[in-house]
């Protein structure tokens, strides 16, 4: 592993490439351009595929695509599968929302994320 990457930081790049990819991207492509994959090799690709199943276990939708070779796979999550759709909130309800939220108090950042997914607080 590449020095001071976290494995929680490479699942986080991950994701971010294959939200932002317009096509799918295999996995040699995805392996050397995010940093903190071991060198190429069975080790490498042992990691790469607990990271995709720990997005998958998260509920992120990643999609396997047959590459134009028919043979390999490429790998993207489209953002109209992850993003969450307006739920419409007034300002009321946003704010309410927010009350709420704080007074639950969770002791992590899982409340103030969930605010942000569904735009109750600027990001």
């Amino acid at each position: 592993m590449a020095a001071g990457i976290s494995k929680s930081e490479r699942v986080l790049n991950l994701l971010a490439y294959l939200l932002e990819t317009s096509r799918p991207l295999s996995r040699a492509e995805l392996t050397e351009t995010i940093k903190g994959y071991p060198e190429p090799g069975p080790s490498q690709r042992r990691a790469f595929e607990r990271d995709k199943e720990l997005l998958r276990s998260l509920g992120v939708p990643v999609r396997s695509e047959p590459l134009a070779d028919g043979v390999e796979f490429g790998y993207r999550v489209l953002p109209s599968e992850y993003y969450l759709s307006d739920p419409g909130l007034g300002p009321d309800e946003t704010a309410a929302l927010m009350v709420a939220v704080g007074a639950v108090a969770l002791g992590n950042a899982a409340g103030t994320g969930a605010l942000l997914k569904i735009g109750g607080l600027a990001a």
